[in-house]
């Protein structure tokens, strides 16, 4: 793609509302299916008429809550979870405090610490050696974006990039 076009197809994206795409975005079932596949769903007629039209509407919502988002516009009440959603990914969880079982005196790929709360959360990325290990250390693990969490000793320690295996 060529400059010229990759900047008119940037400023059309501008502004273009995103409600004008909303009709045009939408693909019926029936595309979306195999002749097979919609006779094994067993819908009338008139019941997948109906199951296309609220899945347009609910289409047409999100793209008009993610344009008011994009534009500055109030979102209603409504719709203010989905967008939450649309501008947080991942971020739906709370960070939590907890307290390590044992003594702790570094971490790597691999490490696993054990909480309190019986979770156990395994190093998937990051090394730390303290200076000295600290005895039942509390800690606190903290969501990232695309379900990633991080477990942080204290503010002063690069955190460590941690999963669940319990």
């Amino acid at each position: 793609m060529t400059l010229r076009r990759a900047l008119l197809v940037a400023l059309l994206a501008t502004f273009l509302p995103l409600q004008s795409f909303a009709a045009d975005r939408y693909v019926a079932i029936e595309k979306r299916l195999t002749p097979e596949e919609l006779v094994s769903v067993g819908l009338t007629p008139e019941q997948l008429a109906r199951l296309n039209a609220l899945l347009r509407e609910a289409d047409a919502r999100v793209v008009a809550t993610a344009s008011a988002g994009m534009q500055g516009g109030a979102v209603s009440e409504s719709s203010a979870p989905l967008a939450a959603t649309m501008q947080y990914i991942g971020l739906d969880s709370e960070a939590m405090t907890a307290t390590v079982r044992g003594s702790v005196a570094g971490w790597a790929p691999g490490t696993v610490f054990e909480l309190d709360n019986g979770q156990q959360w395994k190093v998937l990325k990051g090394t730390v050696t303290l200076r000295k290990p600290v005895d039942a250390p509390s800690v606190r693990l903290v969501p990232g974006i695309a379900g990633r969490w991080f477990l942080e000793l204290d503010e002063d320690h690069p955190k460590a990039r941690v999963y669940r295996i319990d």
